[in-house]
């Protein structure tokens, strides 16, 4: 049962609403792909610090105010056979831990 105050939307539906606006910020759609999930996932484990309420209050207006890279350029700066450091060249840190996965 859901109050007045709640809305309820479908996981899929919220995934594309935030790609979509990641990318209209010039996120490439790879990257704002990977944020929406991690951010819709976020929610439906009940991590809600970590969710889509950070989508405008952290990431929109940290691209738009350029503290974040919309289109950054990773790079590897050192490597073993266990670890890597990967400077992230200010972008967003989900798809470069992703990636690094």
């Amino acid at each position: 049962m859901t109050s007045e105050t709640e809305t309820w939307i479908h996981a899929g539906a919220l995934r594309t609403f935030c790609q979509e606006v990641l990318k209209k910020l010039d996120v490439p759609e790879e990257d704002a792909s990977i944020v929406a999930d991690v951010l819709v996932t976020a929610d439906l484990l009940c991590i809600a610090s970590h969710g889509v309420a950070r989508l405008r209050s952290f990431y929109v207006n940290w691209i738009r105010d350029g503290i974040v890279v919309a289109r950054p350029e990773t790079r590897v700066v050192a490597e073993t056979p266990a670890t890597a450091v990967i400077v992230a060249g200010a972008g967003l840190g989900h798809p470069t831990a992703f990636r690094a996965m």
